[in-house]
């Protein structure tokens, strides 16, 4: 059971993989408009031969070493180059965005495989739907289809961990559940105030701007490299700092002072990034 941030998903597939459907046209593919339609049907016989909605979730493979391999760059060209809303310079903070929060937040779940011709692969993965405004009382009634859901039995729950957010604790209130505050989160508030220091978020703020700086830059990034070598530094990339986890600020500024003499001599080299060099 999931209860990442202010919002609780429940489980709602709209095709059940199990169904063994042997049609021309699925109830997805009615539902396109004429040219998408045949676009779709196009693509089913070029790569997979039969409609994906049809076949049954016992065809495909949940080993991980059968996913496609798929590179950054790959991503970007299908996301960015080609036809898509999805812009460059949000390609660049991809961590916020809401395919990726989806990812890493269990919200995606049940993935498969299946082998098509020609070398091309069928992902198939289930995603969990919650359309209605995240107040407590439908963070509760989503709570209780969950658990109606995978058949477990609410007496036998001894408690649920949350963060603090006052939707999530009114929704266990409402349910009448034991709550146990995140830990993690907790700590991870604690050190963000801990952290509350003119001094200390100036040095933030500069590991972030020096981040940044070698982000959006091939021409620096590439730079870094060669000065790497020269310096018998070890050839790693910056690392950014995700807000919501206290442990990426820490692994941001260790690699910062890592390769702090390598930083320093691109960025004097540039007058527009000189006074980003590190003086502390």
């Amino acid at each position: 059971m999931t209860c990442g941030g202010s919002a609780i998903f429940e489980w709602r597939a709209e095709v059940n993989m199990e169904d063994t459907v042997e049609s021309q046209e699925s109830s997805y593919c009615a539902t396109l408009d004429p040219v998408s339609r045949e676009r779709y049907k196009q693509t089913v016989k070029k790569y997979i031969g039969r409609d994906p909605y049809s076949l049954k979730m016992s065809e495909y493979t949940t080993e991980v070493k059968d996913l496609p391999t798929i590179e950054a760059v790959d991503i970007t060209n299908y996301l960015v180059l080609q036809t898509s809303y999805y812009t460059r310079q949000q390609m660049k903070a991809f961590k916020s965005l809401e395919a990726y929060n989806f990812f890493v937040s269990g919200w995606v779940h049940n993935l498969g495989t299946k082998r098509l011709r020609d070398g091309y692969s069928l992902v198939f993965a289930r995603t969990s739907y919650f359309p209605q405004d995240h107040t407590g009382e439908h963070i509760a009634e989503a709570l209780q289809d969950v658990l109606k859901t995978w058949k477990l039995n609410p007496t036998g729950l001894v408690a649920i961990t949350t963060d603090n957010g006052a939707n999530i604790v009114k929704a266990v209130q409402l349910n009448k559940w034991s709550r146990i505050q995140c830990f993690g989160h907790r700590l991870h508030l604690a050190i963000g105030h801990a952290m509350d220091d003119a001094r200390i978020t100036r040095a933030i703020s500069l590991c972030k701007k020096v981040v940044s700086s070698f982000s959006y830059s091939w021409r620096k990034r590439r730079e870094l490299a060669e000065v790497q070598i020269q310096l018998g530094l070890p050839s790693h990339q910056l690392l950014t700092e995700a807000t919501t986890r206290w442990g990426s600020r820490l692994l941001m500024i260790e690699r910062v002072l890592e390769q702090e003499r390598a930083l320093s001599k691109v960025l004097s080299v540039d007058m527009k990034t000189r006074p980003l060099v590190p003086t502390w």
